[in-house]
């Protein structure tokens, strides 16, 4: 499954954001100064182990380039990054996120207007409360009961 994250509130603080975020090295923090959300290394690279593709999927002004670099000096690659000039460039300056323009299975999202859209696109998409404290218990627990439905529909088929 191809599963995209947001950035900003998402897996890095915002002014507002409420969670504990991971150590991040001083090479890391040259390139990019934010710091992500804690359980984020183990996180992906959980989802890696089962097979998983990890992709962000931002409107923040970074670009692709950098975010890439930032997450592998972390310890975290990505198999790919959609930032604000590539999602405008593919979808013709749409507002709102198109995961299906980037064959993208999933979207994480802190922000649930943006997850009514998603779903209302037909895409699947779910909402990460910033304040969750077991945000990767509820990620986990969200991809696996996808997989089930999907396993069911497969065996009705």
């Amino acid at each position: 499954m191809r599963i995209a994250f947001d950035l900003d509130g998402t897996l890095i603080e915002e002014c507002t954001s409420q969670f504990r975020l991971e150590p991040t090295g001083r090479l890391a923090r040259m390139i990019v100064r934010s710091k992500v959300r804690k359980g984020t290394r183990t996180l992906f690279r959980r989802l890696r182990r089962e097979g998983h593709q990890i992709w962000l999927y931002t409107f923040s002004p970074l670009p692709a380039w950098r975010l890439r670099l930032w997450f592998v000096l972390m310890g975290m690659p990505l198999n790919g990054v959609v930032d604000l000039a590539t999602h405008e460039r593919v979808t013709g300056g749409v507002g709102s996120k198109q995961p299906a323009s980037f064959q993208i299975d999933l979207l994480i999202d802190n922000e649930r207007e943006i997850v009514r859209r998603v779903l209302r696109q037909g895409q699947l998409a779910f909402h990460i409360w910033e304040g969750d404290a077991a945000w990767t218990e509820t990620v986990l627990d969200g991809i696996a009961a996808l997989q089930e439905t999907e396993q069911r529909f497969a065996r009705a088929a």
